[in-house]
């Protein structure tokens, strides 16, 4: 049985991880497998998965989607998962926000990302990849009455709605 996370304890998972499309998981000194194929060694002195991966000789198990960030983990539309230090977790949506169109005013491009400020609200918003010509709104979730991260662009206003995270 895997570990469960969500978005409360989210923080505790080192991006990007890697979807695991099984329930048919299990460890067995320090190597994790997945329907017989190897997905990951610990007992390797490298720190992270993709360095394992490089020096298994075994087959391995093949990792087909990759969430960069949260909003990519809880969009993935699955639950088990490994982080880039190689530990396997089931994420569990629990909570139910809201989501709103807000206005994107200006879009601050830097090197390696963008920050995005919206009309109505104090936060500046980085991601990795701003909105592509045209989408001027964004979908923001609201943790509580707070606004958390956005989680889509739309070319036009769309009404609140409720989103499971």
């Amino acid at each position: 049985m895997l570990p469960e996370i969500t978005w409360k304890n989210i923080r505790n998972v080192n991006f990007p991880v890697y979807k695991l499309g099984t329930d048919d998981l299990h460890y067995y000194n320090g190597i994790l497998f997945a329907e017989g194929k190897v997905i990951d060694d610990r007992n390797m002195s490298y720190e992270t998965i993709g360095k394992r991966r490089l020096s298994i000789k075994e087959e391995l198990y093949p990792l087909r989607y990759v969430a960069f960030n949260y909003i990519d983990l809880i969009n993935a539309g699955y639950r088990h998962f490994i982080d880039n230090r190689g530990r396997a977790f089931s994420y569990r949506k629990s909570k139910y926000c809201t989501v709103k169109s807000l206005k994107v005013e200006k879009i601050k491009y830097k090197d390696e990302y963008s920050t995005v400020v919206l009309k109505g609200c104090s936060n500046e918003f980085k991601v990795w990849r701003p909105p592509q010509d045209g989408l001027t709104w964004a979908g923001v979730i609201y943790i509580d009455k707070f606004p958390w991260e956005i989680i889509e662009y739309t070319e036009s206003k769309k009404k609140s709605y409720k989103r499971m995270i």
